[in-house]
């Protein structure tokens, strides 16, 4: 079953990714749905030695048949 559109969209409102820069050069990204999990993973990434921040973004749902 696909989740309306409205649905989708409500449930991923205020999405966070944090961005983690790795010590080869590559860049890490995982997403969180609250701001205070974002800067805490940002916060230990950043006391272990890396560059590290949060990005505030926005996810869209797309339809399956979208996606081809």
């Amino acid at each position: 079953m696909i989740a309306p559109d409205s649905l989708a969209a409500a449930m991923l409102t205020g999405v966070h990714v944090v961005v983690v820069e790795t010590p080869e050069g590559k860049y890490r990204r995982r997403v969180y749905f609250n701001l205070p999990g974002a800067q805490k993973a940002a916060d230990r990434a950043i006391m272990a030695g890396h560059h590290a921040f949060v990005v505030l973004c926005q996810l869209v749902p797309v339809r399956p048949s979208d996606a081809e």
